[in-house]
């Protein structure tokens, strides 16, 4: 069981960063997407 319980640990550690960065990184595509669908509408407007 040791064992079992070390791999998980060791599993868990890289993950954690790599989902941090994928979050910063989607919330940067959803704030440009939103910026382009405000252009979008204000060039639809004019």
């Amino acid at each position: 069981m040791a064992g079992v319980q070390s791999r998980s640990t060791i599993v868990k550690e890289p993950i954690s960063p790599i989902l941090t960065k994928n979050l910063k990184h989607i919330h940067k595509l959803r704030h440009i997407f939103t910026t382009l669908q405000v252009s979008a509408g204000t060039d639809k407007q004019k």
